[in-house]
């Protein structure tokens, strides 16, 4: 068995802290899509990427965007044979 330092335990609590909030700036947004800053920024101002304004602050929601992120899925070539084949 593993033993963990003081630090290690404050990183692993901090990390779980932030995966159980609901709602993420920009940091977070770019760790839950894998997209660039500019890249998340870039959608903000098109407003193609579900987002909240609070002040200047831009924040997301994480399950709007893994909803967001699954929009537009393509299905592999396995499913559409499948729904072809069987109806």
């Amino acid at each position: 068995m593993s033993t963990m330092t003081l630090e290690q335990l404050q990183q692993a609590i901090a990390m779980q802290n932030q995966a159980m909030q609901p709602v993420v700036g920009i940091d977070g947004a770019c760790e839950i899509t894998g997209y660039k800053k500019s890249t998340i920024y870039s959608l903000v101002h098109k407003r193609s990427i579900p987002h909240y304004k609070r002040g200047s602050r831009v924040l997301f929601n994480r399950s709007e965007l893994a909803d967001w992120l699954q929009e537009n899925r393509i299905e592999p070539v396995s499913e559409f044979v499948d729904k072809v084949m069987n109806g």
